[in-house]
């Protein structure tokens, strides 16, 4: 009762602001079928659009994911793809690559993630229409870079 008592009168961690026109979306293609898995699957660590369950409102558990998202969000945000990971075209090739490899190899998302969160979970069918994609994304960047 007492952890319900502090959650409710806590805050619970924000979110930067979204400019649509640095997203990812902005600057490559993202089929439906793939932005509906990256906002299930990713957007809660790896964008600025982090939907803060109520329990991150407690003060060790806020700590904790704050700074999972801080880390995630430095490795890939989608909601600031122009100035991270879509900065330079080899940035753009790599994490594209790196996404694919990761989510193969079951690390992403997270294993804990998935515990709290099992809706995240990707099906093999869902993992390689994801690779697909970067793929596909990868190309449409090689693309852009040669006009």
């Amino acid at each position: 009762m007492l952890l319900v008592l502090i959650a409710m009168v806590s805050e619970r961690p924000g979110n930067p602001q979204v400019d649509r026109a640095k997203s990812l979306e902005s600057h490559v293609a993202v089929p439906a079928n793939i932005e509906k898995l990256l906002e299930r699957a990713c957007y809660d660590c790896h964008s600025n659009e982090t939907r803060w369950p109520w329990y991150t409102a407690l003060p060790p558990v806020a700590h904790m994911m704050e700074q999972d998202v801080d880390r995630a969000r430095a490795a890939i945000n989608f909601s600031n793809w122009q100035a991270g990971a879509g900065r330079t075209t080899g940035r753009s090739l790599g994490v594209l690559a790196a996404a694919c490899a990761e989510v193969q190899a079951g690390l992403m998302p997270l294993p804990r993630y998935t515990y709290m969160h099992p809706n995240a979970r990707l099906q093999p069918d869902e993992v390689q229409s994801f690779c697909a994609w970067t793929r596909a994304a990868a190309s449409e960047i090689r693309a852009g870079q040669q006009h």
